[in-house]
């Protein structure tokens, strides 16, 4: 999730890049935070009778990883296992 200087609220839900949004076409100095999840939610198709399966991964370590690589400074949340880098710090 993500929070422009101009939005008033903080977003609700995390989306990936796969989805609607890109950033090629968006003004970087806009935004104030970034906030990435270290869990992935992976749904396994069980039949159309029985609810999917939801598998979580762990992918702390990976983005850990590439944040200390490039040097980017960032605060880890405990309670929710997400990393928030901020725009402007």
């Amino acid at each position: 999730m993500y929070k422009t200087i101009f939005d008033t609220s903080d977003p609700e839900f995390y989306w990936t890049i796969k989805g609607d949004e890109h950033f090629d076409f968006m003004d970087k100095a806009l935004i104030e935070w970034f906030k990435i999840s270290g869990n992935i939610e992976e749904y396994e198709y069980l039949g159309r009778l029985l609810e999917p399966k939801v598998v979580q991964h762990d992918i702390s370590k990976k983005i850990v990883d590439i944040l200390q690589k490039y040097s980017i400074n960032f605060d880890y949340d405990k309670e929710s296992n997400s990393y928030l880098i901020y725009g402007y710090r």
